[in-house]
Protein backbone atom coordinates (compact mmCIF):
# COMPACT_ATOMS: atom_id res chain seq x y z
CA UNK A 1 0.00 0.00 0.00
CA UNK A 2 1.63 3.27 -1.38
CA UNK A 3 1.95 5.92 1.85
CA UNK A 4 0.46 9.31 1.35
CA UNK A 5 2.78 12.14 1.56
CA UNK A 6 3.00 14.76 4.62
CA UNK A 7 1.91 17.78 4.46
CA UNK A 8 4.64 19.22 7.25
CA UNK A 9 7.61 19.49 5.54
CA UNK A 10 5.73 21.73 2.67
CA UNK A 11 4.51 23.80 6.16
CA UNK A 12 7.57 24.22 7.43
CA UNK A 13 9.23 24.94 4.09
CA UNK A 14 6.52 27.87 3.67
CA UNK A 15 6.74 28.91 7.03
CA UNK A 16 10.94 29.36 6.41
CA UNK A 17 10.28 31.48 3.37
CA UNK A 18 8.16 33.88 5.66
CA UNK A 19 10.86 34.11 7.97
CA UNK A 20 13.71 34.84 5.94
CA UNK A 21 12.58 38.50 4.76
CA UNK A 22 12.22 39.25 8.98
CA UNK A 23 15.34 38.16 9.47
CA UNK A 24 17.67 39.67 6.46
CA UNK A 25 16.99 43.12 6.68
CA UNK A 26 19.89 44.90 7.57
CA UNK A 27 20.02 48.09 5.77
CA UNK A 28 19.61 51.55 6.92
CA UNK A 29 15.38 52.79 6.49
CA UNK A 30 14.62 55.87 5.35
CA UNK A 31 14.02 56.85 8.92
CA UNK A 32 17.66 56.90 9.66
CA UNK A 33 19.46 59.61 10.25
CA UNK A 34 23.44 60.22 10.02
CA UNK A 35 24.62 62.51 13.12
CA UNK A 36 28.27 63.73 13.36
CA UNK A 37 29.13 65.21 16.81
CA UNK A 38 32.10 66.49 18.76
CA UNK A 39 32.46 66.08 22.90
CA UNK A 40 35.51 66.04 25.19
CA UNK A 41 36.06 63.47 27.66
CA UNK A 42 37.46 64.93 30.98
CA UNK A 43 39.30 62.05 32.93
CA UNK A 44 40.53 62.49 36.31
CA UNK A 45 42.92 59.30 37.31
CA UNK A 46 44.23 60.47 40.53
CA UNK A 47 41.98 61.65 43.83
CA UNK A 48 40.02 63.87 45.03
CA UNK A 49 37.46 63.55 42.72
CA UNK A 50 38.81 60.61 40.51
CA UNK A 51 36.56 59.50 37.53
CA UNK A 52 38.72 56.67 36.78
CA UNK A 53 39.44 54.11 39.50
CA UNK A 54 40.90 50.54 39.61
CA UNK A 55 38.39 48.22 41.53
CA UNK A 56 39.95 44.86 40.99
CA UNK A 57 42.91 43.03 39.01
CA UNK A 58 45.55 40.20 39.72
CA UNK A 59 46.41 39.88 43.69
CA UNK A 60 50.23 41.13 44.18
CA UNK A 61 50.52 42.77 40.74
CA UNK A 62 50.08 46.80 40.51
CA UNK A 63 47.08 47.59 39.60
CA UNK A 64 47.38 49.72 36.14
CA UNK A 65 46.29 50.52 32.82
CA UNK A 66 49.03 48.47 31.87
CA UNK A 67 48.89 45.69 33.95
CA UNK A 68 46.85 42.66 32.64
CA UNK A 69 43.86 41.86 34.12
CA UNK A 70 42.72 45.26 36.01
CA UNK A 71 39.26 46.35 35.92
CA UNK A 72 38.46 50.15 35.99
CA UNK A 73 35.12 51.97 36.41
CA UNK A 74 34.70 55.20 34.95
CA UNK A 75 32.49 58.01 35.72
CA UNK A 76 34.03 60.82 33.04
CA UNK A 77 32.45 64.14 32.26
CA UNK A 78 31.94 65.28 28.57
CA UNK A 79 31.87 68.53 27.62
CA UNK A 80 31.51 71.20 24.87
CA UNK A 81 34.97 72.04 24.41
CA UNK A 82 38.31 71.16 25.65
CA UNK A 83 37.68 73.29 28.98
CA UNK A 84 36.73 70.99 31.52
CA UNK A 85 34.34 73.93 32.85
CA UNK A 86 32.57 74.19 29.50
CA UNK A 87 29.53 72.82 29.54
CA UNK A 88 28.39 69.68 30.27
CA UNK A 89 26.11 67.67 28.24
CA UNK A 90 26.73 64.15 29.69
CA UNK A 91 28.65 61.33 31.56
CA UNK A 92 30.85 58.39 29.98
CA UNK A 93 29.98 55.83 32.93
CA UNK A 94 31.64 52.00 32.35
CA UNK A 95 34.36 49.66 32.83
CA UNK A 96 37.56 49.51 31.28
CA UNK A 97 39.36 46.45 30.94
CA UNK A 98 43.40 45.70 31.20
CA UNK A 99 42.81 42.63 28.94
CA UNK A 100 45.94 42.59 26.81
CA UNK A 101 48.97 40.41 28.29
CA UNK A 102 51.71 42.75 27.43
CA UNK A 103 49.44 45.92 27.82
CA UNK A 104 49.37 47.30 24.79
CA UNK A 105 45.24 47.79 24.91
CA UNK A 106 42.37 47.85 27.34
CA UNK A 107 38.89 46.50 26.25
CA UNK A 108 36.05 49.27 27.11
CA UNK A 109 32.43 49.03 27.39
CA UNK A 110 30.91 52.92 28.04
CA UNK A 111 27.27 54.41 28.20
CA UNK A 112 27.71 57.63 27.33
CA UNK A 113 24.43 59.05 28.53
CA UNK A 114 23.42 62.74 27.34
CA UNK A 115 22.26 65.06 30.64
CA UNK A 116 21.70 68.10 28.63
CA UNK A 117 20.02 69.66 25.74
CA UNK A 118 17.78 68.36 22.95
CA UNK A 119 19.93 64.69 23.45
CA UNK A 120 19.35 64.90 27.16
CA UNK A 121 17.89 61.86 28.39
CA UNK A 122 19.29 59.30 25.31
CA UNK A 123 22.42 57.44 25.54
CA UNK A 124 24.82 55.71 23.20
CA UNK A 125 26.57 52.46 23.88
CA UNK A 126 30.75 52.17 23.13
CA UNK A 127 32.22 48.90 23.06
CA UNK A 128 35.42 47.94 21.66
CA UNK A 129 39.43 47.54 22.21
CA UNK A 130 41.57 50.82 22.83
CA UNK A 131 44.97 50.21 21.80
CA UNK A 132 46.81 52.54 24.17
CA UNK A 133 49.84 53.61 21.69
CA UNK A 134 47.76 54.88 19.07
CA UNK A 135 47.34 58.51 18.22
CA UNK A 136 43.79 58.45 17.63
CA UNK A 137 41.57 54.70 17.89
CA UNK A 138 38.25 53.93 17.47
CA UNK A 139 35.60 51.93 18.42
CA UNK A 140 31.83 50.74 17.98
CA UNK A 141 29.18 52.07 18.98
CA UNK A 142 26.44 49.23 19.03
CA UNK A 143 23.63 50.77 19.97
CA UNK A 144 21.80 53.26 21.56
CA UNK A 145 17.84 54.94 23.68
CA UNK A 146 15.98 57.67 23.33
CA UNK A 147 16.58 59.88 20.07
CA UNK A 148 19.80 57.55 19.41
CA UNK A 149 17.11 54.40 19.07
CA UNK A 150 19.09 51.77 16.82
CA UNK A 151 22.13 53.39 17.25
CA UNK A 152 25.55 52.16 15.13
CA UNK A 153 28.52 53.72 14.07
CA UNK A 154 31.94 54.72 15.31
CA UNK A 155 33.78 57.01 18.06
CA UNK A 156 37.11 58.48 17.51
CA UNK A 157 39.28 59.31 20.10
CA UNK A 158 42.26 61.04 20.54
CA UNK A 159 43.91 63.18 23.33
CA UNK A 160 44.52 66.88 22.87
CA UNK A 161 45.63 67.88 26.76
CA UNK A 162 47.43 66.15 29.58
CA UNK A 163 48.35 67.05 32.97
CA UNK A 164 50.69 63.89 34.27
CA UNK A 165 50.97 65.67 37.80
CA UNK A 166 47.31 66.42 38.79
CA UNK A 167 46.31 62.91 37.04
CA UNK A 168 44.27 64.60 34.58
CA UNK A 169 43.53 64.58 30.62
CA UNK A 170 41.04 65.51 27.85
CA UNK A 171 40.26 63.07 24.54
CA UNK A 172 38.49 64.52 21.48
CA UNK A 173 35.25 62.33 21.06
CA UNK A 174 34.13 62.16 17.04
CA UNK A 175 31.15 60.44 16.65
CA UNK A 176 29.20 59.15 13.76
CA UNK A 177 26.30 57.37 14.17
CA UNK A 178 22.86 56.10 12.13
CA UNK A 179 20.15 56.41 14.44
CA UNK A 180 16.07 55.83 14.19
CA UNK A 181 15.77 59.41 14.68
CA UNK A 182 12.83 60.57 13.29
CA UNK A 183 13.46 62.84 10.25
CA UNK A 184 11.19 65.42 11.77
CA UNK A 185 13.29 65.83 14.25
CA UNK A 186 16.20 69.07 14.27
CA UNK A 187 19.91 67.64 14.38
CA UNK A 188 21.16 71.04 16.14
CA UNK A 189 22.34 70.81 19.80
CA UNK A 190 22.41 74.06 21.88
CA UNK A 191 26.35 73.35 23.58
CA UNK A 192 27.69 70.11 21.32
CA UNK A 193 29.11 70.80 17.78
CA UNK A 194 26.45 68.63 15.62
CA UNK A 195 26.92 68.36 11.86
CA UNK A 196 24.12 66.39 9.93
Amino acid sequence: MARKPSAIPTQIFLLFLLIIPITSTTGTNDSSQLTNMVVYLQEKTSAPNATEVPVAGIAGNLWSFTSFGTIYVVDDSLTTTIDRNSTQVGRARGIYVASALDGSSIYLSVSVLFTNGFFSGSTLELQGTSVLASQVGEVAVVSGTGKFRFAKGYTTYETVFVDTAAGFSTSRLNITIYSDMSPTLPIIYETMNVIS
